[in-house]
């Protein structure tokens, strides 16, 4: 079989730091550990830019698979979508195509999958128009973001009727696909994420030289992950004014990244008079994640649009206690293991982090955390995956065979 997969994330500098970029690599490794030793892998780059050829380069070398292409499309993927180009002009003949990326491609003589990570631009809490108080370049990124969230809303609805089959990287995702975008139940599959090797927890012997490295002390509340209005990042600060009122003491470190979003929560952080509390730490080295999780006092998960929330399981895993926002699909990934929150209510984030300052809670938490940890599965994912383009692949007459008795589902 010839399996054709938009690996375009991989290619742009930076996008390491991405979920969509931790589901595409660790998707193709596992696909390329399970696969049968006559499949091959057609990996598209949509960045005909020549500075991107490095970075194709070092990806695809770096799968250390023997049986990988990368083919590099003449047009940006934008216009792959608009103009409806067949993705195997580019890959060749193939049996199925993957677009894991919320859009998908036309291909000319194959089924095609797209993964639908999230609808966060349904309900997007980024405005329509610019806030206030944002300099000249943080206004041209919020720009950006607003094109890419029109973008979606311009062609979700088509790409989906399009797709022979969708994948949702959680239940809570497949039925908003279906009774917000009315998505045959039939065609979606919900296949969750996985946890990445190395996410356990660390002894604290190893962890000190990164907290070290970062200027900080253990024990912090944590947010790891984009800074984005989406996120409800206001609503954990005002939670955590609240938290500090009521005489909690520990500091709060938001890690991540915004170019226009950071300004504003950095203001509101001053209003509140907790510049000397909560300290933006920018993204993490992937390398000291673990540790960075294992030494925080818990995870928080604010945001009420997370399609699935990578963080959650890869804390859980090193056994930090996380405490989310009850909407989305946390309440499915985090289930009894951690907190669940009002989403609206910054009271509520704030009792929260004063609850878990209780020793035996905490410590409930974070054996539960263990345990749940232990259901997310990229291998499982990888199979579950691989499966669906089989059974694509079968059903278009392609000489692929089942090499396994899983049921899709």
């Amino acid at each position: 079989m010839r399996i054709g997969f938009d690996a375009t994330c991989a290619g742009i500098a930076g996008s390491a730091r991405t979920g969509v970029f931790q589901y595409c690599d660790q998707l193709l490794r596992e696909i390329g550990r399970q696969a049968a030793p006559a499949d091959r892998l057609e990996l598209l780059f949509a960045l005909p830019h020549p500075k991107h050829r490095g970075a194709i380069r070092e990806y695809s070398r770096s799968l250390g698979l023997p049986s990988v292409s990368a083919h590099t499309a003449w047009l940006p993927g934008r216009h792959l979508l608009r103009w409806r180009i067949p993705v195997d002009r580019f890959t060749g003949p193939i049996d199925v195509f993957h677009a894991p990326a919320h859009l998908g491609f036309a291909c000319r003589g194959c089924p095609t999958l797209v993964t639908v990570h999230d609808l966060a631009y349904l309900d997007d809490r980024g405005g329509l128009s610019a806030p206030d108080g944002l300099d000249a370049a943080a206004r041209m990124r919020w720009a950006t973001r607003r094109r890419f969230f029109a973008e979606l809303a311009e062609n979700m609805v088509d790409s989906l009727a399009r797709a022979t089959h969708v994948i949702a990287v959680s239940r809570a995702t497949a039925d908003a696909l279906v009774n917000r975008l009315g998505v045959d139940p039939a065609k979606v599959s919900a296949v969750p994420l996985g946890v990445r090797d190395g996410f356990r927890p660390v002894d604290p012997s190893s962890w000190h030289p990164v907290l070290s490295k970062l200027g900080i002390a253990p024990g912090y509340l944590l947010y790891v992950g984009v800074l984005d209005p989406n996120k409800n990042l206001d609503t954990l600060v005002e939670g955590y004014a609240a938290y500090r009122r009521r005489g909690g003491l520990r500091p709060l470190l938001l890690g991540g990244h915004s170019p226009f979003y950071r300004q504003l929560l950095e203001a509101r952080v001053a209003r509140l008079g907790l510049q000397e509390h909560v300290r933006f730490v920018g993204f993490f080295d992937e390398a000291d994640l673990a540790a960075v999780y294992s030494a925080a006092h818990a995870l928080a998960m604010p945001s009420p649009l997370e399609g699935f929330g990578l963080p959650a399981v890869e804390a859980m895993a090193c056994g930090t206690p996380v405490f989310a926002a009850d909407r989305g699909a946390l309440p499915e990934v985090v289930g009894d293991a951690g907190l669940q929150v009002p989403s609206d209510s910054a009271d509520a984030f704030g009792e929260a982090m004063l609850a878990l300052d209780e020793p035996d809670l905490h410590a409930r938490l974070s054996a539960r955390g263990l345990e749940r940890a232990r259901l997310f599965s990229w291998r499982e994912a990888g199979a579950r995956t691989l499966a669906i383009y089989r059974d694509l692949a079968a059903a278009a007459g392609a000489p692929a065979r089942r090499t396994n008795s899983e049921a899709v589902t």
